[in-house]
């Protein structure tokens, strides 16, 4: 027979020496080259993936294989290596379909084994040139070459095949032998059984086990009724259901017997199943042992439950309970045991705690579901109210049937005092407006509270694990650090100010108490730090000191300038009142009394605008300044000061010029400003700059800046102090305060200047070096959008 099927297989070989195989997942393209090839009379076969493709190709071995690239799973490329690979297809031509057209693409196909390549769109000459030529004399010796290794192939199979049944058959043997020797090794009797023609059980074999538990011999037992060598079997309904087994109408059945006989006493357990048509095993094991060890672990088991500290009860199927230990019957607040068992809880207790446990009850014995650790209350016997942590769990027999609950209750009364005690102290320390933060021995904080991360701007899994040390921002020098430690870690407590720093870098003044906790025997186990912010208070002492500095500085100035407006006042004065007594004594000429009157209008002049000064830093100071605005022409204001301070320049030897670029002076040059405030501020500036420049130049003009015009003030003066440029525009401010100074004035002019601008919604600054002169600055809007509005 196997010569006849290898016969067989090379003749459908032969059929199939011009089948081609197809290996491409689109459809399409399946379809179009099996319309060219069966034109031409070629078989086709096809496959659309890898796996698919390998299966043919073993079973068909076709003439041709036309391959596709672009495959599911694996490619074309790893298609043709495993054909490659493989002895019974190694030699099949394969030729390469695909729309890729590269020549990396052509050279990997030819690489992996591809004998030709045929690149989509297909044209029908190309395909049927390109297969024929593969198709040939020596193609089809090759293919019976090819033949010849799958007879092989064939052959070889069977061959293992044959091998692989002989084997099974040997473990079958094995098996066997190694089941006989299980079941005459095993400590359980066993009694192999078939039912005879008149409907009994008839002993076929038996294990030295059953001899040994039923002391009986095995040579007198075999072919005997089973009901007469075990007579116990015949009890109540066991013989039918022994024959029920037997035929097949019942599944195994387990039971307990007791024998008490002149040479059998105990309790045997016996298992009954079917081994085949009309024949059964009966299985039996002496378990009088396990019986009483069981008996006694009940008793044990018992004792201990008793003495468990939690409530542990048993409810049958119909929530009764059907034990109750001691601590259950403590908790109901009854006697004894018997004055629960039989009961529900809604016989137990009265309203809802009642109803809700018979509830509960229901509920598992009804769904298998479990309660694990449900808290609930209720009043005992006594009225007393008592809290448990209830826990119920279905019981299930051998079956897989519930019988019952099991109920576990620990009293959580006193824990839930405490918690309550510890909820509200937790409350406190959480709604107090106090920081409290707890650390561990080593200074690891464990614990804050919502006022420390509002405070710090950390939150609290921020900080949770990480030293102390994170809020202290080095202020606190390294002594101070490690004396606070010896204080607490000595169990005393510290009190004190820190300089700590929060999240976003702020630095915050709080004081604080660290205190340690201790445990019952004096250990100390953690630190407790109570912190308030203290920085607004700091704050208050800082500024009420700057107030004091500054009020003192303020008295002293004004002490200063009521001196120089004395001295101001009266210089002026002095020469009216003295020129004007002058002007009455005969002994002076015409001329000279002309040169009095001139002297007693400079001093006159003078003494108006230390008045006028003064006039205005109290309008100022009062609100009452007023502003009004309007488009003035810059370089026609510039002209006219040039021309009045054009004298002062000849009599004091000092240039006096005004900057204005050459292209400025056909365009008109305009800003929104006061214009009698604006000549003021210009005018305080040039007086400021002759004072204080004794040679050189002083000069006036201005630039744009954007949006704004800049004008400038410069001069080769003395210059100002660095330390002296921020407070120079402060009233009553000057760098010369004592009252031998060089240069006079009320130090008022630059204060003023100061809030004019300001209030023309321009700002004023300066550079100046001592030794080379300064330069004023301020800024005012060239249009009248950008002002401020002074008028509402």
């Amino acid at each position: 027979m196997y010569i006849n099927r290898k016969k067989t297989d090379m003749k459908s070989v032969t059929d199939q020496i011009n089948e081609i195989l197809i290996v491409d997942d689109i459809d399409d393209n399946v379809r179009l080259l099996t319309s060219i090839l069966s034109s031409e009379g070629f078989s086709v076969c096809t496959a659309s993936n890898g796996q698919m493709a390998m299966q043919n190709a073993r079973n068909k071995l076709p003439a041709v294989i036309l391959l596709d690239i672009v495959m599911p799973g694996m490619d074309g490329f790893e298609i043709c290596r495993n054909l490659k690979a493989d002895k019974l297809t190694q030699s099949l031509p394969v030729i390469f379909i695909s729309a890729l057209s590269d020549e990396s693409s052509k050279l990997r196909g030819f690489e992996s084994g591809g004998v030709d390549y045929i690149t989509k769109p297909f044209k029908k000459e190309e395909v049927l040139a390109c297969v024929r030529s593969h198709i040939s004399i020596s193609e089809l010796i090759s293919s019976k070459k090819r033949q010849a290794h799958r007879f092989q192939y064939v052959s070889e199979q069977y061959d293992s095949e044959v091998i692989r049944r002989k084997n099974i058959e040997a473990r079958l043997k094995d098996s066997q032998e190694l089941f006989n020797k299980v079941v005459q090794c095993n400590p359980v009797g066993i009694y192999l059984c078939e039912l005879n023609e008149g409907g009994q059980l008839i002993i076929k074999n038996s294990n030295p086990a059953a001899d040994r538990i039923l002391r009986t011999n095995y040579k007198c037992i075999i072919g005997k009724p089973l009901l007469k060598v075990f007579p116990k079997l015949n009890y109540s309904s066991v013989p039918d259901m022994l024959f029920q087994v037997a035929i097949g109408e019942l599944d195994n059945q387990t039971f307990e017997i007791e024998c008490r006989n002149d040479k059998t006493n105990g309790i045997f357990e016996v298992t009954v199943f079917g081994t085949g048509t009309n024949s059964i095993a009966v299985n039996f094991l002496d378990v009088t042992q396990r019986r009483m060890s069981s008996q006694n672990d009940r008793i044990l088991l018992r004792t201990l439950i008793d003495n468990l500290p939690v409530a542990v009860y048993i409810k049958d199927q119909k929530c009764r309970k059907i034990i109750a230990n001691t601590a259950d019957i403590e908790n109901i607040g009854v006697l004894h045991e018997s004055q629960v068992i039989g009961k529900t809880d809604l016989e137990l207790f009265e309203g809802e705690p009642g109803s809700r446990g018979y509830s509960d009850d229901l509920h598992v014995l009804q769904t298998d579901q479990s309660i694990i650790n449900k808290e609930e209350v209720f009043a005992d016997k006594t009225g007393a109210f008592r809290w448990l942590l209830t826990s119920k769990m279905p019981l299930f027999d051998d079956s897989g049937k519930i019988t019952g609950l099991v109920g576990i209750g620990r009293d959580i009364t006193e824990r839930k005092k405490e918690k309550e005690q510890i909820n509200r102290l937790t409350k406190s320390i959480e709604q107090i407006p106090i920081s409290f933060v707890i650390t561990d021995i080593n200074g690891v904080i464990e614990y804050v509270n919502p006022k420390f991360c509002e405070k710090t701007g950390y939150s609290s899994k921020e900080v949770l694990g990480r030293k102390s040390r994170i809020l202290n921002p080095g202020k606190m020098s390294t002594s101070a650090h490690e004396q606070l430690w010896e204080i607490i870690t000595a169990g005393n407590i510290w009190r004190g100010e820190f300089l700590n720093r929060k999240k976003n870098g702020e630095l915050y003044w709080e004081w604080a108490m660290i205190a340690p906790i201790k445990d019952e025997h004096g250990r100390i186990t953690n630190f407790i730090a109570v912190s308030e912010d203290i920085s607004k208070r700091k704050q208050m002492e800082t500024d009420l000191i700057a107030a004091k500095e500054n009020a003192e500085e303020s008295d002293r100035l004004k002490s200063a300038f009521l001196a120089n407006m004395s001295h101001e006042v009266r210089t002026p004065l002095n020469g009216i009142i003295g020129f004007s007594e002058l002007l009455g004594d005969s002994f002076f000429d015409e001329d000279q009394k002309k040169e009095f009157v001139q002297h007693i209008i400079r001093n006159g002049n003078c003494l108006l605008s230390i008045i006028n000064d003064i006039m205005d830093i109290s309008k100022m100071e009062s609100g009452k300044v007023k502003i009004r605005q309007s488009v003035v022409d810059v370089k026609k204001l510039l002209f006219e000061l040039r021309d009045q301070y054009l004298i002062l320049s000849r009599e004091k030897k000092i240039g006096f010029n005004l900057e204005i670029r050459k292209g400025d002076f056909s365009e008109q040059v305009s800003v929104f400003a006061d214009v009698d405030r604006l000549r003021q501020i210009l005018s305080n500036l040039i007086n400021n700059a002759f004072k204080f420049t004794i040679n050189g130049s002083i000069s006036i003009g201005y630039r744009y800046s954007g949006d704004m015009i800049v004008f400038h003030v410069k001069d080769t003066g003395i210059g100002i102090p660095e330390e002296y440029q921020d407070i120079i525009f402060d009233r009553f401010r000057q760098v010369e305060t004592s009252y031998a100074r060089k240069f006079g004035g009320a130090g008022l002019g630059l204060a003023i200047s100061k809030n004019l601008v300001e209030m023309m919604g321009g700002k004023i600054w300066l550079l100046s070096q001592p030794g080379r002169g300064s330069t004023f600055y301020f800024s005012l809007p060239i249009d009248l959008n950008l002002s401020v509005d002074l008028h509402s």
